[in-house]
């Protein structure tokens, strides 16, 4: 799925000898549990506070490894410069060699000849071995440069941790002041997130304008359906959301004599290796908190370690039954694409809230749960009319309400199949929820997958990764759209860039666009393009770092933070879909990323899906105006009135040609009778019934200015109209 070299530092989270087996009955799990939280509610190893003191002592030795990192780097570039002297300087000579011999050879001159061989020979012998030392010495300068920034990163995480002791919403605060102040988006290009945590990913995307109007994806929820995202990490404190989350892997059989769970059950396996925890309730909610009490109290089960949670509600045979913890704490790729996407420290939106939809990738879960899927679909399909179309409907339900609790979900996976065969016989997998097959059993489920029931503003969007290949096309279901049209404008995919703006020599292209794409509708492509090495949290705990990931599964999410900047942006008033066209209408297709076929609609570009496009209008429907031209005048005696409703919360609203609300300050369109630049004379002009918005009152109107006011949901400050 990725090509990654992970980084860890010194973690505070260690494997917790387990002592205890919590797999008895209700009475006797409840006092185990009050046992083990008595145990270890003093073990220092579980605290992850820093104190003041360990603070100082903290930064003081990070600095110093910095400091020697950085010395050895520029030994190591010193070393390269010199080696690129002395290959030059030899090449020189060598070629002055090679013209002697032409020359002595011109003139017939033998022993000049067999002079300038010998220096020909003994030179290009220097070069051999020269060229191997700055091979050599440019791995040791990239490694090197690799480990400078590894402790630079290390350095401003374990700053950032102390001070989100405090107040784990200094970073997103610190950006969202700028929608009430003035900020620079350049100025963002010198903040450690782009200098250090990110470099280049975040710019080359155009993310510091976002910041500068205070956009961090507050309110916007994110789903990360991979396998666990590890929600302990200080990088997404107070900003995880377990509504609509899933916590565990699926053990379709785990009721079977010989199972794991079974033995653990049986304690034929002694904890930690194994531990079997009760579900008393049939509730979901009662599993995450179940999940997430043991997690917070003992840490993430290690590989090789199998922690279930057993529902006794339900009958023996019950593919839901037997659920387990995943390994949170071991290389999850969750973790790093969610940090990618709204990590405190690494995230393109780092306000946005992280949904965790746990997934097992493992080969045993895949086949148990295709295998369960299977013949949960056959039992389906031979029931009576009647009960099949009831399973139906209470299915469809729950898929539909499951969409609720998400803005936008993050896939970074897909299925690697690509010749025509192989995709048919996926398209019409009864296991998958695109298929023929599975629509012709389950038609309302079908649909509630597809979200055709929802208006298309208010569907969740979807973003795929495109795939590792180096294929063609984007693996399913990236390619999707190109197949089903109910899922067209709200569901994108993403391949990869390098940092030189190129396509990565991995990722699978965006590929052509179906004969029946309506631009129109849908935007340029389905498909966009953004930078796929990056730097993430580790998912291991505190102090553990990702760096120089590779992947589309890393280009995906910052696309998926990139809409959710765009949605808090529009607040409200663009629809979902209406985001996703503007995102691909507005990358940058210019030059290299004009390849439709390789980039699909561009390079993703936030600047521009941030600015107006084309004309932007101001005033109703029947007396539209140029917002360039558009103003009133007022009498003297109104004062500075522009200033005066800009106080009160008044904003104006001016649209573009695609549709986007922009909001202004009232003094940029109201000017006095002492200042009338337009010479108009009169009191109004141009401003017509001019759509403002007040801050503090529903749809009302003003007799004196004859303007429509209107109360903005969760207004929190002006935009300067781009």
């Amino acid at each position: 799925m990725s090509r990654k070299r992970i980084e860890r530092r010194k973690t505070n989270n260690p494997t917790i000898p387990l002592k205890l087996m919590a797999n008895a009955d209700s009475l006797l799990f409840l006092i185990t549990s009050l046992l083990l939280i008595l145990l270890f509610s003093s073990n220092p190893a579980l605290s992850q506070t820093i104190t003041a003191s360990e603070y100082r002592e903290g930064v003081s030795w990070r600095e110093d490894d910095v400091k020697s990192a950085l010395a050895d780097y520029e030994g190591a570039q010193a070393d390269l410069e010199d080696l690129d002297r002395d290959i030059k300087a030899r090449e020189a000579e060598l070629a002055k060699a090679e013209a002697a011999f032409r020359e002595a050879e011109r003139d017939g001159d033998s022993d000049a000849m067999f002079d300038a061989y010998s220096e020909i020979g003994s030179i290009s012998i220097d070069l051999i071995f020269l060229r191997e030392k700055h091979e050599i010495a440019s791995t040791h300068h990239e490694d090197s440069q690799g480990a400078w920034q590894r402790e630079e990163i290390w350095l401003e995480q374990y700053k950032n941790d102390y001070e989100a002791q405090s107040d784990p919403f200094f970073i997103r605060d610190n950006i969202a002041r700028c929608a009430r102040t003035r900020c620079s988006p350049n100025s963002f290009l010198r903040d450690t997130r782009f200098t250090t945590f990110q470099p280049v990913v975040l710019e080359m995307v155009g993310v510091h304008h976002a910041y500068a109007l205070g956009l961090t994806g507050d309110g916007v929820r994110i789903g990360i359906e991979d396998d666990i995202v590890n929600f302990t990490l200080p990088e997404f404190a107070e900003r995880i959301s377990y509504e609509g989350a899933t916590l565990t892997y699926p053990v379709p059989y785990g009721d079977n004599l010989f199972s794991e769970a079974r033995r653990c059950q049986r304690e034929e396996v002694s904890a930690p290796d194994c531990v079997v925890l009760k579900n008393l309730t049939f509730e979901e909610r009662f599993e995450k908190n179940t999940v997430r009490w043991w997690v917070n109290s003992f840490g993430w089960p290690q590989e090789g370690q199998n922690w279930f949670l057993h529902d006794d509600t339900l009958l023996e045979g019950d593919f839901r039954r037997w659920v387990k913890i995943p390994y949170g704490s071991t290389d999850s790729h969750g973790t790093y694409v969610a940090s990618v996407a709204a990590g405190r420290d690494f995230g393109v939106a780092p306000g946005a809230t992280i949904i965790p939809i746990a997934k097992d990738f493992s080969a045993d879960g895949q086949f148990d749960q295709r295998s369960a899927e299977t013949s949960l679909l056959r039992f389906i399909a031979n029931l009576p009319a009647q009960d099949r179309r009831f399973i139906d409907a209470e299915l469809a339900e729950e898929i539909k309400a499951d969409y609720e609790h998400f803005d936008v979900i993050n896939r970074s996976f897909g299925i690697g199949v690509f010749d025509p065969i192989s995709i048919n016989a996926v398209l019409n997998d009864p296991t998958q929820w695109w298929g023929e097959q599975f629509r012709s059993i389950l038609p309302e489920t079908w649909r509630a997958f597809m979200q055709t029931g929802r208006h298309p503003d208010e569907r969740t969007v979807v973003v795929y990764a495109t795939g590792n290949s180096t294929e063609e096309f984007g693996g399913l279901g990236s390619q999707l759209p190109y197949h089903e049209t109910h899922v067209r404008g709200h569901q994108l995919a993403v391949m990869a860039l390098d940092h030189t703006g190129s396509h990565a020599d991995y990722t699978n292209f965006c590929g052509p666009l179906p004969g029946n794409w309506d631009a129109n509708r849908w935007g340029r492509h389905f498909c966009l393009a953004a930078p796929g090495m990056v730097n993430t949290a580790g998912s291991g705990g505190p102090g553990y770092i990702a760096h120089e990931l590779q992947g589309t599964s890393f280009a995906a999410p910052v696309v998926t933070g990139a809409i959710a900047l765009l949605m808090e942006r529009f607040r409200g008033q663009l629809g979902n879909t209406e985001i996703v066209k503007r995102l691909v209408n507005t990358a940058n297709n210019t030059g290299r990323y004009a390849q439709l076929e390789i980039y699909g609609a561009g390079l993703l570009d936030l600047e521009a899906a941030l600015r107006p496009v084309g004309e932007v209008r101001t005033g109703t429907q029947n007396l539209l105006s140029q917002s360039a031209a558009t103003a009133i005048m007022v009498p003297t005696a109104f004062g500075n009135l522009g200033k005066k409703l800009s106080g009160k919360g008044i904003e104006v609203a001016s649209v573009d040609a695609l549709g986007a609300p922009f909001w202004s300050s009232p003094e940029q369109f109201i000017t006095t009778a002492w200042d009338d630049p337009w010479g108009t004379g009169s009191v109004f002009s141009a401003f017509g019934n001019q759509y403002l918005r007040l801050n503090g009152g529903p749809w009302s109107s003003n007799a004196l200015m004859q303007h429509h006011f209107m109360q903005p949901p969760g207004l929190s400050g002006f935009g300067a109209l781009e």
